[in-house]
């Protein structure tokens, strides 16, 4: 494409983490970047399936991060959260403008949690990966759904002649949900 000029962001971030009782573990984060030109994928009809790029006018990508984890005796558990407002600001296709349509391929919201518990040498672990719908494309017209995957895990440590193993025996997916693992915009 000879029209294809460089994408320029400009990305400010702030965050914090701290340790609270001695016991839990957190951080926060906020972050904004701002874009001119950003680069888009697109597939030109007969194109036998390559990737070309055109560039978006402006783009603005706002969101937030929090996580934190804590060990409570026999007991571990994590969680961390990430909301993402991603949208076009300007971006015109042909007569077509994007402007306010969420950039496709992030979903807006996501958990990821886990707990452990361990005892006697054996580890049950639970996990779970919480995810709202994503665009799958720049009109927004069709989406991903989102997901809730869990899984479950037992493992153990073992010494065989000095060394250690630590074989895991895990089941994901646990309520057999179908869920996109990745979309191609």
């Amino acid at each position: 494409n000879p029209d294809l000029k460089p994408q320029r962001a400009l990305s400010t971030e702030v965050g914090a983490k701290g340790l609270l009782d001695g016991a839990v573990r957190w951080e926060v984060a906020a972050f904004q970047t701002r874009a001119r030109d950003e680069l888009v994928p697109f597939d030109i009809p007969g194109g036998n399936g390559r990737r070309y790029y055109r560039n978006a006018g402006r783009t603005t990508r706002r969101g937030a991060e929090a996580g934190a984890e804590a060990e409570l005796g026999l007991l571990a558990v994590h969680a961390a959260y990430s909301y993402s407002r991603f949208r076009y600001v300007d971006y015109l296709v042909g007569t077509t403008s994007y402007a306010g349509k969420r950039i496709p391929g992030v979903p807006e919201s996501a958990l990821a949690a886990g707990a452990s518990y361990r005892l006697a040498g054996f580890t049950l672990s639970g996990t779970a990966d919480v995810a709202t719908a994503v665009y799958v494309d720049d009109a927004n017209s069709a989406q991903a759904d989102g997901r809730t995957i869990l899984g479950l895990a037992v493992s153990n440590t073992i010494g065989v002649g000095g060394v250690r193993l630590a074989p895991l025996v895990a089941v994901q997916n646990l309520t057999g949900v179908r869920s996109a693992g990745s979309v191609s915009v």
